[in-house]
């Protein structure tokens, strides 16, 4: 399949380019590697633009990640029940009461 995408070898690209260098890809059907290189693009710059990385989440000086779980108990009869469950790739936070087992299941 003949591409209009010439070979290139600048340094940067508009965010229009990049899109358009992946629907050239898609529409391709060559793998990632073969299309860089007929290209002339940096395979692993390629496999950016496809799969952009996650942000990492950034913690505020002076805390420090906890992981498991802490026991918090306030006193009188007031009811306050939350979860914070922060992972490598994922962020869940509870803002109503839940029970353990329904921890446990989500956590599995």
């Amino acid at each position: 399949m003949e591409s209009n995408v010439a070979t290139v070898s600048k340094k940067s690209f508009s965010k229009e380019e990049k899109q358009q260098i992946i629907r050239h890809w898609e529409q391709s059907g060559q793998t990632k590697p073969v299309f860089a290189k007929e290209k002339g693009i940096n395979y692993h710059t390629l496999v950016s633009w496809i799969a952009p990385k996650k942000k990492k989440v950034k913690i505020s000086s002076g805390e420090k990640p906890v992981k498991g779980f802490a026991q918090v108990n306030f006193g009188g009869d007031a009811l306050i029940a939350f979860a914070r469950i922060t992972t490598a790739h994922h962020k869940l936070e509870l803002l109503q009461p839940v029970s353990a087992d329904f921890l446990k299941t989500l956590l599995k």
